[in-house]
């Protein structure tokens, strides 16, 4: 997995971890009653899953994200879910998340001569938008510009995220996590621009980047005689004041 592919493997592991149990019960359509993580390291190398959770005492569930489909992915999902069967011995339902859309992703299941492994397909951009923004499903909304590429959904989404009754450390993150997953339709440019007056998106993960990716290309571009530090720090605030994007430079170390 690439760098690229991190960052957004990062922010859905943050999102289901907020909401298990609702993107559980409802991209899959599954009751739980129950739910409670389990430990995601296998018997592999420096390898963990990226969310596994034990659902009503009953099963194990398994559920991968993916930024594009994968073609060793079916038989990642089967190597596994065969571990997790022998670690917790109980049913293992595998999953896999999809959320930019291709047209390689044709299979909801992988077979042999000996084996045949079924499991479920979500593809994020086939959520149905309207019935989001009605009901305001609060663990989806982050998804809403990969489910429909129009800018103005992010100030949309930004408003339901704002106006709902979680704790402020919530709000930021599923802001941060909306923002992230908007790089997969959007240029950070055009990113930039639609957030910028709003104030609350400077304390994010993804706006701190973008002010760090702001400066670095700025000192590049800065002669030899121009790199003492205050000189730097005075054009970078200048840099930052003249695209209007509304930092309020914090505390020097």
């Amino acid at each position: 997995m690439n760098n690229y592919d991190k960052k957004y493997d990062r922010v859905s592991k943050v999102l289901i971890q907020t909401y298990d149990k609702e993107i559980i019960e409802y991209l899959l359509n599954i009751q739980v009653n129950s739910i409670s993580s389990v430990d995601r390291e296998i018997n592999l190398p420096e390898k963990h899953l990226d969310s596994t959770f034990n659902i009503n005492d009953e099963y194990i569930i398994n559920i991968e994200f993916q930024t594009e489909y994968d073609e060793n992915i079916e038989q990642r999902l089967l190597l596994y879910r065969c571990l997790l069967k022998y670690k917790y011995n109980k049913p293992v339902k595998s999953v896999i998340i999809y959320l930019k859309e291709s047209s390689n992703i044709k299979y909801e299941y992988s077979e042999d001569d000996q084996i045949k492994f079924k499991f479920d397909v979500v593809k994020i951009w086939e959520l149905n938008l309207n019935k989001i923004l009605e009901e305001k499903i609060l663990c989806l909304i982050p998804f809403m510009p990969i489910i429909k590429n129009e800018p103005e959904l992010i100030k949309s989404a930004y408003n339901i995220i704002i106006d709902s009754e979680v704790e402020k450390e919530v709000k930021e993150n599923l802001l941060n996590c909306m923002l992230v997953f908007s790089t997969l339709m959007y240029k950070k440019e055009v990113i930039k621009n639609m957030i910028a007056p709003i104030e609350q998106f400077k304390k994010t993960e993804f706006f701190q980047e973008l002010v760090q990716e702001l400066a670095h290309d700025l000192a590049q571009e800065l002669s030899h005689d121009l790199v003492e530090q205050g000189k730097i720090e005075g054009k970078i605030e200048g840099k930052i004041e003249g695209e209007q994007i509304g930092i309020v430079k914090g505390e020097k170390d």
